[in-house]
């Protein structure tokens, strides 16, 4: 066991010293190491990391995304440079001045920078806590202002744009959009070890990516640099369908579509889990800023045994904790998943997942229930009041809970009375249990078979007409958690 603990630690030590690298060698600050090591005790399969830094005019603003390449080994898989460069301009409109109130928005951004933090509230007497939360108010009034007379619409906008989140500026402007094809640049960079761009280098690329090129020696660096990019989006997205679970089949065919240069394609992929049939379509759309491909999102199709029923559901590509296709099948059998998820605001949050199979969206697909971490369900406790001859090997033990994590029915060798008896079993977070079957897969309560359950969502299946080629995301996609780190998501008004 010792010895055991010893190997995990030296594993630990390497992956931080080969993460470290990585930072240094793509330009970024080793501070970030500090909070990935952080992340990393936490054993999520994904994690962001969100790193802002100012050049001249332009705000830049990078996603780290860091992935799990092996067990407790993780690796910088990408990152995306998001630019925005507004000008204020300096005028007096109904007494207030721009660019003495755009100062007095970064005086609030930096106070909800604490509000978010839960600092406030700590670090601030009554009275100071109370004049912070005036001065909020006062600077969003006379933005309101200015917002609400006609010469000063347009200063208005900018200042929105820059400090509020889309929702709040949407309350008052209808072209966020538009504001954002104008003012802000984003492009994803792959990270291959030494082929990747530092961030200088990105944020050079992306200015020359929405300028026009001066000189002859400017437009073939661009043309170098595209093709260079165009390679890492095809290697990006090889292993990107790849780790969500469709094997390196599909490799030339996605390179083949990519060089089309068609707007949008999809990619064909079957499988078979025992005796079910499973259809995949992949489903890949081109920037309407750059010629980047995306893989946006795969429409399953279960046809499972004997049954005349096909079950559809579509499942889309987030910044962390891609739903694999295994998993996916898991969903579908009725089984529950746990993941590390990303909300709205960028967060990642873990929950388990499980579809509803009595309520389904617009678009056909059936809603998935999450259980969060508050929910209160531990799967090391439940399986602990279990007679299970493999929680007695720490090996064992966390290859068993890996496997149900991921949704499988998995096998477990029952000891009673001094016998061994092969049975299988199941998370179930909704009722804070595991389910067990025994070898002819009857539920062992005698509640409620493992067949006569799958039965009730291949009857619900019939009900999933009408769909879409492209669909949208269910609203049920995790907790409304603040971050404080990504300025633009914040919300400047204090209740």
């Amino acid at each position: 066991m010792k010895k055991s603990l010893l190997k995990v630690s030296s594993m630990y030590k390497n992956n931080l010293a080969y993460l470290k690298d990585q930072l240094q060698a793509h330009g970024f600050p080793l501070r970030i190491l500090e909070e990935a090591s952080s992340y990393m005790k936490g054993n999520p399969e994904a994690f962001h990391i969100y790193y802002s830094n100012q050049i001249k005019e332009d705000e830049l603003m990078f996603d780290l995304r860091f992935i799990k390449r092996s067990e407790n080994e993780y690796q910088l898989k990408e990152y995306e440079l998001t630019c925005k460069h507004i000008n204020i301009p300096d005028v007096n409109i109904q007494g207030i001045n721009t660019k003495e109130l755009a100062k007095r928005l970064n005086v609030a951004d930096t106070l909800y920078d604490k509000y978010y933090q839960n600092d406030m509230e700590d670090s601030m007497s009554k009275q100071e806590y109370e004049q912070a939360s005036d001065f909020i108010k006062a600077v969003n009034n006379d933005l309101y202002k200015l917002a609400g007379v006609e010469e000063g619409r347009e200063v208005a906008k900018l200042l929105m744009y820059k400090y509020f989140p889309e929702s709040e500026y949407a309350k008052s402007f209808q072209d966020y959009p538009e504001m954002q094809k104008v003012h802000e640049h984003r492009h994803v960079f792959p990270v291959n070890d030494n082929k990747a761009l530092t961030t200088i280098e990105a944020y050079e690329f992306l200015k020359a990516e929405t300028a026009e090129a001066s000189s002859l020696n400017k437009t073939n660096l661009f043309t170098q640099k595209t093709n260079i990019m165009n390679q890492k989006n095809f290697e990006y997205l090889r292993d990107q369908v790849k780790y969500t679970g469709f094997g390196e089949g599909l490799e030339n065919d996605l390179k083949q579509k990519m060089e089309d240069g068609k707007p949008e394609f999809k990619l064909l992929h079957q499988t078979q889990y025992g005796n079910d049939s499973v259809t995949a379509i992949l489903n890949f759309s081109q920037s309407k800023q750059s010629d980047m491909y995306f893989f946006n999102s795969y429409q399953v199709s279960l046809q499972k045994e004997n049954s005349p029923d096909t079950m559809e559901q579509t499942f889309y590509i987030n910044k962390a904790g891609n739903i694999t296709l295994k998993e996916t099948y898991n969903l579908m059998e009725g089984r529950s998943v746990n993941k590390d998820l990303t909300n709205k605001e960028g967060q990642v949050y873990n929950a388990w997942i499980q579809m509803d199979f009595k309520q389904s969206d617009n678009n056909g697909n059936f809603k998935l229930k999450h259980y969060h971490q508050n929910y209160g369900y531990d799967l090391e406790a439940v399986l602990s009041k279990h007679p299970v001859k493999e929680l007695g090997n720490d090996d064992f033990k966390a290859s068993l809970i890996d496997s149900l994590k991921k949704g499988n029915l998995q096998s477990a060798t029952f000891q009673t009375n001094g016998t061994e008896q092969k049975q299988y079993i199941e998370a179930n977070p909704q009722f804070k249990t595991i389910n067990i079957y025994d070898s002819s897969m009857q539920r062992v309560d005698n509640r409620q078979s493992k067949k006569e359950r799958q039965s009730e969502g291949e009857n619900q299946s019939v009900k999933q007409d009408n769909k879409k080629e492209k669909q949208t995301p269910a609203e049920d996609d995790g907790p409304e958690i603040p971050k404080a780190s990504k300025k633009r998501k914040k919300r400047q008004s204090i209740s």
